[in-house]
């Protein structure tokens, strides 16, 4: 019995951790979180988003390009309420 709840466990762990790194090389590659659910826009003027993870955020800022299309311009990701990364163009 402890070896599948440790197995479940694990499984769990390794899920949530790929869920977290996708979200986290699409932020960084300045693409839109694939898990992440889109929670609100805090700025209709600035297009701030914020994405909500299972215990992590996203803060993403777009701007519209020349040909007025929405392109992100900065990234913020919060693990447990700790900032680990932020980048701005």
């Amino acid at each position: 019995m402890k070896r599948k709840i440790c197995i479940g466990a694990l499984f769990v762990i390794a899920l949530w951790g790929s869920m977290f790194i996708t979200d986290y090389s699409c932020s960084s590659n300045f693409n839109d979180p694939v898990f992440a659910i889109e929670k609100k826009i805090l700025s209709e003027d600035e297009n701030l988003y914020v994405y909500q993870g299972l215990g992590y955020s996203i803060q993403v800022k777009k701007q519209k390009d020349i040909n007025n299309v929405l392109r992100v311009t900065s990234t913020e990701i919060e693990l447990f309420g700790n900032n680990i990364y932020a980048v701005i163009i």
